[in-house]
Protein backbone atom coordinates (compact mmCIF):
# COMPACT_ATOMS: atom_id res chain seq x y z
CA UNK A 1 0.00 0.00 0.00
CA UNK A 2 3.04 2.26 -0.13
CA UNK A 3 1.84 3.85 -3.38
CA UNK A 4 -1.02 5.52 -1.46
CA UNK A 5 1.51 7.77 0.26
CA UNK A 6 2.00 9.61 -3.04
CA UNK A 7 -1.57 10.95 -2.82
CA UNK A 8 -2.39 10.55 0.90
CA UNK A 9 -1.50 14.11 1.93
CA UNK A 10 -3.56 15.84 -0.78
CA UNK A 11 -6.71 16.21 1.42
CA UNK A 12 -4.69 17.68 4.30
CA UNK A 13 -2.87 20.10 1.99
CA UNK A 14 -6.15 21.10 0.32
CA UNK A 15 -7.63 21.85 3.73
CA UNK A 16 -4.61 23.96 4.71
CA UNK A 17 -4.97 25.93 1.48
CA UNK A 18 -8.68 26.55 1.96
CA UNK A 19 -8.84 27.32 5.70
CA UNK A 20 -7.86 30.91 6.66
CA UNK A 21 -7.98 30.38 10.44
CA UNK A 22 -4.55 29.38 11.82
CA UNK A 23 -6.00 28.05 15.06
CA UNK A 24 -8.34 25.70 13.21
CA UNK A 25 -5.53 24.57 10.92
CA UNK A 26 -3.33 23.75 13.92
CA UNK A 27 -6.01 21.85 15.84
CA UNK A 28 -7.45 19.93 12.89
CA UNK A 29 -4.01 18.96 11.57
CA UNK A 30 -3.08 17.82 15.05
CA UNK A 31 -6.21 15.67 15.16
CA UNK A 32 -5.40 14.20 11.73
CA UNK A 33 -1.89 13.30 12.89
CA UNK A 34 -3.17 11.84 16.15
CA UNK A 35 -5.71 9.62 14.37
CA UNK A 36 -3.07 8.40 11.94
CA UNK A 37 -0.61 7.50 14.68
CA UNK A 38 -3.32 5.93 16.84
CA UNK A 39 -4.16 3.51 14.03
CA UNK A 40 -0.54 2.90 13.02
CA UNK A 41 0.67 2.32 16.60
CA UNK A 42 -2.29 0.25 17.73
CA UNK A 43 0.16 -2.46 18.79
CA UNK A 44 1.10 -0.22 21.74
CA UNK A 45 -2.14 -1.31 23.40
CA UNK A 46 -0.31 -4.49 24.42
CA UNK A 47 1.68 -2.37 26.86
CA UNK A 48 -0.61 0.55 27.64
CA UNK A 49 -3.86 1.96 26.29
CA UNK A 50 -3.16 5.27 28.03
CA UNK A 51 0.27 5.45 26.43
CA UNK A 52 -1.28 4.79 23.02
CA UNK A 53 -3.64 7.75 23.42
CA UNK A 54 -1.03 10.08 24.91
CA UNK A 55 1.74 9.28 22.42
CA UNK A 56 -0.67 9.64 19.49
CA UNK A 57 -1.79 13.11 20.53
CA UNK A 58 1.35 14.55 22.12
CA UNK A 59 4.81 13.68 20.77
CA UNK A 60 3.85 12.22 17.41
CA UNK A 61 0.57 13.74 16.21
CA UNK A 62 1.70 17.27 16.94
CA UNK A 63 4.24 17.25 14.13
CA UNK A 64 1.36 17.29 11.62
CA UNK A 65 0.13 20.47 13.31
CA UNK A 66 3.57 22.04 13.36
CA UNK A 67 4.03 21.33 9.66
CA UNK A 68 0.63 22.81 8.79
CA UNK A 69 1.28 25.98 10.79
CA UNK A 70 4.74 26.62 9.34
CA UNK A 71 3.65 25.91 5.78
CA UNK A 72 0.53 28.08 6.01
CA UNK A 73 2.43 31.02 7.46
CA UNK A 74 5.62 30.89 5.40
CA UNK A 75 4.75 29.40 2.02
CA UNK A 76 1.05 29.11 1.21
CA UNK A 77 0.50 32.84 0.46
CA UNK A 78 3.41 32.84 -2.01
CA UNK A 79 3.65 32.02 -5.70
CA UNK A 80 2.99 28.52 -6.99
CA UNK A 81 6.64 27.47 -7.23
CA UNK A 82 7.21 28.53 -3.62
CA UNK A 83 4.15 26.58 -2.45
CA UNK A 84 5.28 23.45 -4.28
CA UNK A 85 8.77 23.68 -2.78
CA UNK A 86 7.43 24.69 0.63
CA UNK A 87 5.51 21.46 1.28
CA UNK A 88 8.51 19.07 1.11
CA UNK A 89 10.81 21.61 2.79
CA UNK A 90 8.50 22.08 5.79
CA UNK A 91 7.64 18.39 6.09
CA UNK A 92 11.26 17.21 5.92
CA UNK A 93 12.37 19.81 8.47
CA UNK A 94 9.60 18.95 10.94
CA UNK A 95 10.14 15.22 10.41
CA UNK A 96 13.80 15.71 11.30
CA UNK A 97 12.94 17.80 14.37
CA UNK A 98 10.65 14.99 15.53
CA UNK A 99 13.76 12.82 15.97
CA UNK A 100 15.36 15.28 18.39
CA UNK A 101 13.03 16.32 21.20
CA UNK A 102 12.76 14.47 24.51
CA UNK A 103 9.82 12.37 23.30
CA UNK A 104 11.52 11.55 19.98
CA UNK A 105 9.94 8.53 18.32
CA UNK A 106 10.72 8.61 14.57
CA UNK A 107 8.86 5.39 13.84
CA UNK A 108 6.70 6.50 10.91
CA UNK A 109 8.98 8.61 8.75
CA UNK A 110 7.15 8.97 5.45
CA UNK A 111 9.91 7.34 3.41
CA UNK A 112 9.45 4.02 5.23
CA UNK A 113 6.22 3.54 3.28
CA UNK A 114 8.28 2.71 0.18
CA UNK A 115 9.96 -0.37 1.67
CA UNK A 116 8.53 -2.75 -0.94
CA UNK A 117 9.83 -0.67 -3.88
CA UNK A 118 13.34 -2.05 -3.63
CA UNK A 119 15.08 -0.27 -6.56
CA UNK A 120 13.59 3.10 -5.58
CA UNK A 121 14.71 3.01 -1.93
CA UNK A 122 18.35 2.36 -2.85
CA UNK A 123 18.73 6.14 -3.20
CA UNK A 124 18.80 6.18 0.62
CA UNK A 125 22.56 5.59 0.51
CA UNK A 126 22.75 9.17 -0.80
CA UNK A 127 19.87 11.06 0.83
CA UNK A 128 18.63 8.82 3.66
CA UNK A 129 15.02 7.94 4.35
CA UNK A 130 14.20 11.65 4.69
CA UNK A 131 15.15 12.12 1.05
CA UNK A 132 12.30 9.75 0.19
CA UNK A 133 9.97 11.73 2.45
CA UNK A 134 10.90 14.93 0.63
CA UNK A 135 10.19 13.39 -2.78
CA UNK A 136 6.82 11.96 -1.67
CA UNK A 137 5.72 15.33 -0.29
CA UNK A 138 6.87 17.09 -3.46
CA UNK A 139 4.53 14.86 -5.46
CA UNK A 140 1.66 15.58 -3.05
CA UNK A 141 2.35 19.31 -3.33
CA UNK A 142 2.06 19.22 -7.13
CA UNK A 143 -1.09 17.09 -7.00
CA UNK A 144 -2.84 19.53 -4.67
CA UNK A 145 -2.07 22.34 -7.10
CA UNK A 146 -3.74 20.26 -9.83
CA UNK A 147 -6.79 19.50 -7.67
CA UNK A 148 -7.25 23.11 -6.52
CA UNK A 149 -6.49 24.69 -9.88
CA UNK A 150 -8.86 27.48 -10.88
CA UNK A 151 -8.42 29.28 -14.16
CA UNK A 152 -9.04 33.01 -13.90
CA UNK A 153 -12.01 33.51 -16.27
CA UNK A 154 -12.49 36.23 -18.84
CA UNK A 155 -15.37 38.62 -17.93
CA UNK A 156 -17.73 37.09 -20.49
CA UNK A 157 -17.05 33.56 -19.12
CA UNK A 158 -17.35 34.44 -15.45
CA UNK A 159 -20.73 32.75 -14.94
CA UNK A 160 -19.66 29.57 -16.75
CA UNK A 161 -16.77 28.56 -14.49
CA UNK A 162 -19.00 27.21 -11.73
CA UNK A 163 -20.51 24.74 -14.20
CA UNK A 164 -17.17 23.15 -15.18
CA UNK A 165 -17.17 19.46 -14.20
CA UNK A 166 -14.57 17.95 -11.87
CA UNK A 167 -12.94 15.97 -14.71
CA UNK A 168 -12.72 19.19 -16.66
CA UNK A 169 -11.12 21.01 -13.75
CA UNK A 170 -8.63 18.23 -13.18
CA UNK A 171 -7.73 18.21 -16.86
CA UNK A 172 -7.22 21.97 -16.79
CA UNK A 173 -5.18 21.65 -13.59
CA UNK A 174 -3.05 18.93 -15.13
CA UNK A 175 -2.38 21.00 -18.25
CA UNK A 176 -1.46 24.03 -16.15
CA UNK A 177 0.93 22.07 -13.93
CA UNK A 178 2.56 19.68 -16.37
CA UNK A 179 6.03 21.12 -15.86
CA UNK A 180 5.68 20.95 -12.08
CA UNK A 181 4.45 17.36 -12.25
CA UNK A 182 7.38 16.43 -14.46
CA UNK A 183 9.84 17.23 -11.66
CA UNK A 184 8.79 14.53 -9.11
CA UNK A 185 8.13 12.05 -11.93
CA UNK A 186 11.62 12.61 -13.32
CA UNK A 187 13.20 12.35 -9.86
CA UNK A 188 11.39 9.06 -9.17
CA UNK A 189 12.48 7.65 -12.53
CA UNK A 190 16.10 8.74 -12.01
CA UNK A 191 16.10 7.36 -8.45
CA UNK A 192 14.75 4.03 -9.68
CA UNK A 193 17.34 3.84 -12.46
CA UNK A 194 20.04 4.61 -9.91
CA UNK A 195 18.66 1.88 -7.66
CA UNK A 196 18.67 -0.73 -10.42
CA UNK A 197 22.25 0.15 -11.33
CA UNK A 198 23.27 0.12 -7.66
CA UNK A 199 21.72 -3.29 -7.08
CA UNK A 200 23.45 -4.74 -10.12
CA UNK A 201 26.82 -3.30 -9.11
CA UNK A 202 26.57 -4.02 -5.37
CA UNK A 203 29.28 -6.36 -4.14
CA UNK A 204 28.66 -8.22 -0.90
CA UNK A 205 31.75 -8.57 1.30
CA UNK A 206 31.37 -11.59 3.57
CA UNK A 207 32.46 -11.22 7.16
CA UNK A 208 32.26 -13.34 10.32
CA UNK A 209 29.60 -15.97 11.01
CA UNK A 210 27.12 -14.77 13.61
CA UNK A 211 24.85 -17.04 15.61
CA UNK A 212 21.67 -15.38 16.90
CA UNK A 213 19.55 -16.91 19.65
CA UNK A 214 15.81 -16.26 20.07
CA UNK A 215 14.75 -17.52 23.49
CA UNK A 216 11.03 -16.65 23.25
CA UNK A 217 10.57 -15.66 26.88
CA UNK A 218 7.08 -14.08 27.21
CA UNK A 219 7.08 -10.63 28.79
CA UNK A 220 4.55 -11.88 31.32
CA UNK A 221 7.24 -14.28 32.59
CA UNK A 222 9.96 -11.63 32.69
CA UNK A 223 7.68 -9.26 34.63
CA UNK A 224 7.04 -11.71 37.47
CA UNK A 225 9.26 -12.07 40.53
CA UNK A 226 11.47 -14.81 39.15
CA UNK A 227 13.06 -17.30 41.50
CA UNK A 228 16.72 -18.16 41.06
CA UNK A 229 15.61 -21.45 39.47
CA UNK A 230 13.50 -19.53 36.92
CA UNK A 231 16.48 -17.36 36.04
CA UNK A 232 18.71 -20.40 35.57
CA UNK A 233 16.06 -22.09 33.42
CA UNK A 234 15.95 -19.06 31.10
CA UNK A 235 19.74 -18.99 31.00
CA UNK A 236 19.96 -22.71 30.24
CA UNK A 237 17.37 -22.42 27.46
CA UNK A 238 19.58 -19.82 25.74
CA UNK A 239 22.65 -21.92 26.39
CA UNK A 240 21.11 -25.00 24.76
CA UNK A 241 19.98 -22.99 21.73
CA UNK A 242 23.51 -21.59 21.47
CA UNK A 243 25.09 -25.05 21.58
CA UNK A 244 22.89 -26.12 18.66
CA UNK A 245 24.82 -23.59 16.57
CA UNK A 246 28.30 -24.87 17.45
CA UNK A 247 28.52 -27.41 14.56
CA UNK A 248 28.19 -24.43 12.17
CA UNK A 249 31.30 -22.86 13.75
CA UNK A 250 30.04 -19.34 14.43
CA UNK A 251 32.53 -16.59 15.29
CA UNK A 252 30.11 -14.91 17.70
CA UNK A 253 26.95 -15.89 19.60
CA UNK A 254 24.35 -13.17 20.25
CA UNK A 255 21.59 -13.19 22.85
CA UNK A 256 18.79 -10.61 22.80
CA UNK A 257 18.25 -7.55 25.00
CA UNK A 258 18.28 -8.32 28.78
CA UNK A 259 18.27 -12.07 28.11
CA UNK A 260 21.19 -12.54 30.48
CA UNK A 261 19.02 -12.32 33.57
CA UNK A 262 21.74 -11.85 36.19
CA UNK A 263 22.39 -8.10 36.79
CA UNK A 264 26.03 -7.14 36.26
CA UNK A 265 27.84 -4.90 38.71
CA UNK A 266 26.14 -5.62 42.00
CA UNK A 267 27.63 -9.09 42.46
CA UNK A 268 31.06 -10.04 41.16
CA UNK A 269 30.02 -13.66 40.67
CA UNK A 270 27.50 -12.64 37.97
CA UNK A 271 30.32 -11.22 35.87
CA UNK A 272 32.38 -14.37 36.37
CA UNK A 273 29.37 -16.51 35.46
CA UNK A 274 29.00 -14.57 32.20
CA UNK A 275 32.67 -15.10 31.36
CA UNK A 276 32.45 -18.80 32.14
CA UNK A 277 29.47 -19.15 29.80
CA UNK A 278 31.60 -17.87 26.93
CA UNK A 279 34.92 -19.44 27.90
CA UNK A 280 33.91 -22.88 29.16
CA UNK A 281 30.41 -23.63 27.89
CA UNK A 282 30.66 -22.19 24.37
CA UNK A 283 34.36 -21.39 23.92
CA UNK A 284 33.37 -18.51 21.70
CA UNK A 285 33.02 -14.73 21.85
CA UNK A 286 29.53 -13.82 23.00
CA UNK A 287 27.33 -10.72 23.05
CA UNK A 288 24.73 -10.50 25.83
CA UNK A 289 21.96 -8.08 26.65
CA UNK A 290 21.91 -7.48 30.42
CA UNK A 291 21.11 -4.93 33.10
CA UNK A 292 24.02 -3.10 34.73
CA UNK A 293 24.01 -1.76 38.28
CA UNK A 294 26.50 0.93 39.39
CA UNK A 295 26.92 2.69 42.70
CA UNK A 296 25.86 6.34 42.74
CA UNK A 297 26.25 9.15 45.32
CA UNK A 298 24.20 9.10 48.56
CA UNK A 299 24.04 5.33 48.60
CA UNK A 300 21.92 5.16 45.48
CA UNK A 301 22.35 2.96 42.42
CA UNK A 302 22.36 3.69 38.70
CA UNK A 303 20.85 1.20 36.26
CA UNK A 304 21.73 0.76 32.59
CA UNK A 305 20.34 -1.28 29.72
CA UNK A 306 23.59 -2.76 28.45
CA UNK A 307 25.16 -5.00 25.84
CA UNK A 308 28.21 -6.99 27.02
CA UNK A 309 30.83 -8.39 24.68
CA UNK A 310 33.28 -10.99 25.90
CA UNK A 311 36.02 -12.65 23.87
CA UNK A 312 37.59 -15.46 25.96
CA UNK A 313 40.91 -15.16 24.12
CA UNK A 314 41.18 -11.44 24.95
CA UNK A 315 39.83 -11.79 28.48
CA UNK A 316 38.29 -8.30 28.64
CA UNK A 317 34.59 -7.80 29.32
CA UNK A 318 33.43 -4.80 27.27
CA UNK A 319 30.15 -2.95 27.52
CA UNK A 320 27.86 -0.57 25.67
CA UNK A 321 25.03 1.22 27.50
CA UNK A 322 21.88 2.15 25.61
CA UNK A 323 21.85 5.87 24.82
CA UNK A 324 18.32 6.53 23.53
CA UNK A 325 16.01 5.32 26.28
CA UNK A 326 12.27 4.79 25.80
CA UNK A 327 10.14 7.30 27.66
CA UNK A 328 8.12 5.78 30.55
CA UNK A 329 9.15 2.13 30.09
CA UNK A 330 12.86 2.92 30.66
CA UNK A 331 12.94 6.36 32.21
CA UNK A 332 10.51 8.98 33.48
CA UNK A 333 11.59 12.59 34.03
CA UNK A 334 11.17 13.88 37.61
CA UNK A 335 10.25 10.39 38.88
CA UNK A 336 12.49 10.70 41.94
CA UNK A 337 11.30 14.22 42.77
CA UNK A 338 7.59 13.46 42.37
CA UNK A 339 6.82 9.82 43.33
CA UNK A 340 3.12 10.38 42.57
CA UNK A 341 4.01 10.51 38.85
CA UNK A 342 5.19 6.91 39.01
CA UNK A 343 2.03 5.79 40.82
CA UNK A 344 -0.12 7.51 38.18
CA UNK A 345 1.76 5.91 35.26
CA UNK A 346 1.65 2.40 36.74
CA UNK A 347 -2.15 2.60 37.02
CA UNK A 348 -2.48 2.98 33.26
CA UNK A 349 0.14 0.54 32.00
CA UNK A 350 0.97 -3.14 32.30
CA UNK A 351 4.34 -2.22 33.82
CA UNK A 352 5.01 -3.62 37.30
CA UNK A 353 7.58 -0.93 38.04
CA UNK A 354 9.44 1.88 36.28
CA UNK A 355 13.13 0.98 35.89
CA UNK A 356 14.48 4.53 35.98
CA UNK A 357 17.43 3.74 33.71
CA UNK A 358 20.38 6.04 33.08
CA UNK A 359 21.29 6.75 29.43
CA UNK A 360 24.70 5.68 28.16
CA UNK A 361 27.31 8.32 27.42
CA UNK A 362 28.96 7.12 24.23
CA UNK A 363 28.75 4.53 21.50
CA UNK A 364 31.24 1.69 21.44
CA UNK A 365 32.75 -0.36 18.63
CA UNK A 366 34.06 -3.86 19.37
CA UNK A 367 36.65 -5.94 17.49
CA UNK A 368 35.67 -9.49 16.51
CA UNK A 369 38.31 -11.94 15.23
CA UNK A 370 37.16 -14.39 12.57
CA UNK A 371 38.45 -16.69 9.84
CA UNK A 372 40.45 -18.66 12.44
CA UNK A 373 41.47 -15.32 13.98
CA UNK A 374 43.29 -14.27 10.81
CA UNK A 375 40.93 -11.31 10.25
CA UNK A 376 39.22 -8.72 12.41
CA UNK A 377 35.87 -7.03 11.91
CA UNK A 378 34.52 -4.18 14.00
CA UNK A 379 30.89 -3.97 14.99
CA UNK A 380 28.63 -1.64 16.94
CA UNK A 381 25.46 -2.43 18.87
CA UNK A 382 22.01 -0.83 18.82
CA UNK A 383 19.64 -1.84 21.61
CA UNK A 384 15.86 -2.09 21.24
CA UNK A 385 14.35 0.96 19.47
CA UNK A 386 17.74 2.57 18.81
CA UNK A 387 17.59 1.23 15.27
CA UNK A 388 14.83 3.75 14.47
CA UNK A 389 17.35 6.60 14.87
CA UNK A 390 19.34 6.97 11.61
CA UNK A 391 21.97 9.09 13.35
CA UNK A 392 23.02 6.36 15.78
CA UNK A 393 23.77 3.91 12.96
CA UNK A 394 25.72 6.62 11.11
CA UNK A 395 27.78 7.38 14.20
CA UNK A 396 28.74 3.72 14.50
CA UNK A 397 30.03 3.82 10.93
CA UNK A 398 31.94 7.00 11.83
CA UNK A 399 33.65 5.04 14.60
CA UNK A 400 34.81 2.43 12.10
CA UNK A 401 32.15 -0.27 12.42
CA UNK A 402 32.12 -2.85 9.62
CA UNK A 403 28.67 -4.15 10.53
CA UNK A 404 25.94 -3.61 13.12
CA UNK A 405 24.21 -5.90 15.60
CA UNK A 406 20.82 -4.97 17.04
CA UNK A 407 19.44 -6.72 20.10
CA UNK A 408 15.87 -6.27 21.25
CA UNK A 409 13.20 -7.67 23.54
CA UNK A 410 10.03 -7.30 21.49
CA UNK A 411 8.11 -9.61 23.81
CA UNK A 412 6.17 -6.53 24.94
CA UNK A 413 4.32 -6.48 21.63
CA UNK A 414 3.54 -10.20 21.28
CA UNK A 415 2.82 -11.13 17.64
CA UNK A 416 1.65 -7.66 16.54
CA UNK A 417 2.69 -5.78 13.39
CA UNK A 418 5.26 -3.88 15.47
CA UNK A 419 7.68 -6.71 14.74
CA UNK A 420 7.33 -6.31 10.96
CA UNK A 421 7.55 -2.54 11.21
CA UNK A 422 10.82 -2.48 13.16
CA UNK A 423 12.30 -5.06 10.77
CA UNK A 424 11.51 -2.86 7.78
CA UNK A 425 12.92 0.20 9.55
CA UNK A 426 16.13 -1.71 10.27
CA UNK A 427 16.43 -2.52 6.55
CA UNK A 428 16.73 1.21 5.84
CA UNK A 429 19.71 1.46 8.23
CA UNK A 430 21.39 -1.28 6.17
CA UNK A 431 20.78 0.59 2.89
CA UNK A 432 21.78 4.01 4.21
CA UNK A 433 25.15 2.71 5.38
CA UNK A 434 25.53 -0.19 2.89
CA UNK A 435 26.33 -2.54 5.71
CA UNK A 436 25.16 -5.87 7.04
CA UNK A 437 23.03 -6.05 10.19
CA UNK A 438 22.37 -9.03 12.45
CA UNK A 439 19.22 -8.63 14.55
CA UNK A 440 18.69 -10.85 17.59
CA UNK A 441 15.34 -10.59 19.37
CA UNK A 442 13.61 -12.40 22.20
CA UNK A 443 10.35 -13.33 20.45
CA UNK A 444 10.95 -12.31 16.81
CA UNK A 445 11.63 -11.12 14.22
CA UNK A 446 15.31 -12.15 14.26
CA UNK A 447 17.06 -11.71 10.93
CA UNK A 448 20.18 -11.01 8.88
CA UNK A 449 20.09 -7.90 6.69
CA UNK A 450 22.10 -7.38 3.52
CA UNK A 451 23.37 -3.95 2.39
CA UNK A 452 20.55 -3.74 -0.18
CA UNK A 453 17.88 -3.92 2.55
CA UNK A 454 16.78 -7.49 1.89
CA UNK A 455 16.81 -9.83 4.87
CA UNK A 456 16.47 -13.47 5.84
CA UNK A 457 14.46 -14.21 8.96
CA UNK A 458 14.73 -16.95 11.55
CA UNK A 459 11.69 -19.14 10.95
CA UNK A 460 10.16 -22.40 12.14
CA UNK A 461 7.48 -24.19 10.12
CA UNK A 462 6.57 -20.92 8.43
CA UNK A 463 6.43 -18.95 11.69
CA UNK A 464 8.68 -15.94 12.30
CA UNK A 465 7.28 -14.85 15.69
CA UNK A 466 6.87 -16.30 19.16
CA UNK A 467 9.00 -19.42 19.00
CA UNK A 468 12.40 -20.41 20.36
CA UNK A 469 15.17 -21.02 17.87
CA UNK A 470 18.62 -20.08 16.63
CA UNK A 471 20.24 -19.22 13.34
CA UNK A 472 23.79 -18.85 12.01
CA UNK A 473 24.79 -16.88 8.94
CA UNK A 474 27.69 -14.89 7.56
CA UNK A 475 27.12 -11.18 8.05
CA UNK A 476 27.90 -8.73 5.24
CA UNK A 477 30.53 -6.04 5.83
CA UNK A 478 30.44 -2.40 4.80
CA UNK A 479 32.60 -1.65 1.78
CA UNK A 480 33.60 1.99 2.12
CA UNK A 481 31.36 4.83 3.26
CA UNK A 482 28.19 5.95 1.54
CA UNK A 483 27.40 9.57 0.72
CA UNK A 484 24.69 9.48 3.39
CA UNK A 485 27.07 8.05 5.99
CA UNK A 486 29.52 10.87 5.25
CA UNK A 487 27.12 13.81 5.02
CA UNK A 488 24.07 12.51 6.86
CA UNK A 489 21.50 15.16 7.65
CA UNK A 490 22.55 17.67 4.98
CA UNK A 491 19.11 17.56 3.34
CA UNK A 492 17.01 18.26 6.47
CA UNK A 493 19.57 20.85 7.57
CA UNK A 494 19.05 22.71 4.29
CA UNK A 495 15.28 22.55 4.81
CA UNK A 496 15.68 23.90 8.34
CA UNK A 497 17.94 26.67 7.04
CA UNK A 498 15.28 27.80 4.53
CA UNK A 499 12.62 27.91 7.25
CA UNK A 500 14.96 29.71 9.66
CA UNK A 501 15.74 32.42 7.09
CA UNK A 502 12.05 32.99 6.35
CA UNK A 503 11.17 33.10 10.05
CA UNK A 504 14.04 35.52 10.69
CA UNK A 505 12.72 37.73 7.90
CA UNK A 506 9.26 37.84 9.52
CA UNK A 507 10.74 38.62 12.95
CA UNK A 508 12.96 41.33 11.46
CA UNK A 509 9.99 42.98 9.74
CA UNK A 510 8.00 42.84 12.98
CA UNK A 511 10.80 44.43 15.00
CA UNK A 512 11.34 47.07 12.33
CA UNK A 513 7.64 47.96 12.45
CA UNK A 514 7.78 48.27 16.24
CA UNK A 515 10.85 50.48 15.97
CA UNK A 516 9.13 52.77 13.46
CA UNK A 517 6.03 53.04 15.67
CA UNK A 518 8.24 54.01 18.60
CA UNK A 519 9.98 56.67 16.54
CA UNK A 520 6.67 58.14 15.39
CA UNK A 521 5.31 58.20 18.92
Amino acid sequence: MGFLCWIAFVPLLAYIHAEPNLKKIFLHSWLAGALFYFAAMFWLRNVTWAGLFISSFAPTGIHFALFALIYKKLFQPRKKWARVIGVPVCWTAVEYLSTLWITAFPWFLTGYSQFYFKPFIQICDMVGVQGLSLLIMLANAVLVEIVLYRKTPAPEEENKTDRISWPGRLKAGFNANRLYLAVPVLLVVLSTIYGIMRLNALQIVRGPKIGIVQGNIPQSVKDTNLSINDVFNIHNRHLELSKELLPQKPDLIVWAETMYMFPIGRHRENEEHLKNTAAKELRLPILFGANTVEKAPRGRERYYNSAYYYDPSAGELQRYDKINLVLVSEYLPLKDDFPSIEEFVLKFTELKQLPGLTPGREQRVFALPYNDRKDNAKFGVLICFESIFPGLARQLMDKGADFIITISNDGWFRDSCELEQISQITAFRAIENRTGIARATNTGISAFFLPDGSFETLSQNGRIKEFAGSMCKTVALAKGRTIYASFGYTLPFLCLAVITVLLAKIVFKFLLTLFKIKLLS
